[in-house]
């Protein structure tokens, strides 16, 4: 997959998946689905979510999964959360642990890699607590 230079940068930083942003929404999608639909199991989550996305059309690596669902862990909400966290919840997790990781790293973050970044996970740009009720 070829990706522009601002994402390749975070992806080798942060060791984040490779994907087409639409199936960045369907992680979000399948995750927000198992967090509504099941009690929270770590192995049941990732490998339930791979499955509902293969089933919408989306063969996604379960490692993808697995990513997202340890930045819900990170900075929250996580999948086992009461209320369950909802697709944008889970996306802005998402965008939320990549820049904390980039910026730990020593990374200078700029406004228009927080944009570019969003754009390509399908998260909208801003902290996670804003979409928390």
């Amino acid at each position: 997959m070829d990706l522009p230079p601002v994402i390749a940068k975070f992806r080798q930083i942060t060791k984040l998946p490779a994907l087409a942003t639409t199936d960045w929404v369907q992680v979000h999608q399948s995750l927000a689905a198992y967090a509504c639909l099941h009690e929270f199991n770590f192995t049941e989550a990732t490998r339930w979510a791979r499955d509902h996305a293969a089933e919408a059309g989306h063969e996604i690596s379960r490692a993808a999964f697995t990513y997202v669902t340890r930045a819900c862990n990170a900075v929250g909400p996580p999948l086992y959360a009461d209320p369950p966290p909802t697709e944008d919840q889970i996306a802005a997790a998402l965008l939320e642990n990549v820049l904390n990781l980039a910026r730990q790293s020593g990374v200078d973050v700029t406004d228009a890699d927080v944009r570019a970044l969003a754009e390509w996970v399908g998260a909208e740009p801003g902290p996670v607590s804003d979409l928390q009720p």
